[in-house]
Order: structure tokens, then sequence, then C-alpha cells
């Protein structure tokens, strides 16, 4: 297997178990579960934090999203681009939500003192010896700059979610005489909304995704919403 190909499917496998189970998961599961043997993981990436940081990154990596909407096809009605939009969404949303819930859950296992995070010897998040040096809890090491966590913070969410508005209104961009509103704002309410509908706890019963997509395209186009732009 040419050495990207078995990267990316290293990559695929270790993102699949950390979502089930957290940072504990062993790369020996890892190397097993990808059919090769444990040196050969450690061949492509040195350590443990080094694969889960590229399982993080690739996670928030909007490449993928932008993939799959380039992918749907412009010459299908307005609200069936609307509703593959929302599918995408939500999925990759829920994907990301998920992985980070269980990576925190099992962060917090160790305590916020920091003591399991030094035994460990090499801190799973923090940079070699990281979790020796004065005051690094357990908490800070999660932001530390050496850390296996990507850049991230509001600016980094602001780019990110520009990036995505843009791929959903390149979507939007064939027959937008049909929109009620601006193809710009268009694409700003499906991304709010398709957000909001995966945020556990936010409201309850949470609507369907077909639910969801009928609200959103009779609200967005000329038909069935507003008849003045």
């Amino acid at each position: 297997m040419p050495p990207d190909e078995r990267r990316a499917a290293i990559i695929e496998v270790a993102a699949a178990l950390v979502e089930q189970e957290g940072i504990r998961v062993s790369t020996k599961k890892i190397a097993d579960a990808a059919g090769i043997a444990e040196g050969t993981l450690f061949r492509v990436f040195p350590t443990k934090a080094e694969l889960i940081k590229e399982v993080v990154t690739q996670a928030m990596d909007p490449a993928d999203v932008l993939a799959h909407l380039a992918e749907i096809d412009d010459a299908l009605p307005i609200d069936d681009r609307i509703a593959q939009v929302i599918v995408i969404l939500q999925g990759s949303i829920q994907k990301i939500r998920s992985l980070m819930m269980v990576m925190r859950q099992t962060m917090a296992e160790f305590g916020h003192d920091g003591t399991r995070w030094q035994q460990m010897g090499r801190g799973v998040f923090a940079r070699e010896g990281a979790a020796d040096e004065p005051g690094m809890t357990a908490h800070s090491q999660w932001h530390h700059p050496g850390s296996v966590m990507p850049p991230h913070g509001p600016d980094a969410w602001l780019r990110q979610n520009e990036v995505l508005r843009q791929g959903v209104e390149r979507v939007l961009a064939s027959g937008g005489e049909e929109l009620a509103v601006d193809q710009s704002t268009a694409a700003s309410f499906i991304l709010v909304l398709a957000f909001a509908s995966t945020f556990p706890g936010l409201v309850s019963p949470q609507p369907d995704t077909p639910t969801l997509t009928a609200l959103i395209v009779r609200a967005l186009t000329v038909s069935q919403g507003k008849e003045t732009r």
C-alpha cells in the first residue's frame, strides 16, 4: 500500500476508535483494526499523540465537507440541493461533536492536578516533558501550544465557518432567483440551523432532518416564502 494510503487508512481507523473509546484506546488496538503491525503504525506516526492530533485536525478540516458539497448536482431543484446540504452539514457537525465530547470525557479522567498525566511519562495531549512543567495541569495541557489539539478559538472557528458558508453559497448559485433572500444570507441561515439542530439538549424534541429541511426550504424560497428579495 502506498505511504499516503496507509497513513489515511490508519487515521480513518483511529478516528472511529477514538470516537468510541477516547484517548484511552491503545495503539495496538488501532494497528490491529488497520490490519498492520504496531511497529508499522509507529513508523508512520512516531507517537500516539501525533496520531491523535492528526485525527482531530482532519475532523476539524472542512475539506471533506466542501468536497461533498461540490458533488451536489446543480441541475437538481433547489429544495433537493438544500436537503443534501443539510444532511452533509449535520453529519459533519455530529461527527466533530461526538469526537470532542469523548476526548474531553477521557481527558477528565486524568483529573485537573495532572498527576496521572505525569504517570503516563509522556502525556497523550501535551508535548514531551510538558507534564513536568510547573503549573502544567491536565486542563492547561489541553490548551498548551505544544498540545495535540489543532489551532482553535473564535478566529479559527470564524474562518472555518466562512469557508463552509462559501461552499454552501456555491451550491445555491444555480437558480438563485428562486431564493427569497440573497445566496450569502441563505447559506448563513442554513449553516446556523444545521449547527443548532445537532446541539444536544437545545430543544426537545429536536426536529428530524426532513422536517428541518422542509421548514428551511419554505423560509428561503420564493415559491414557499416571501415574494420579494
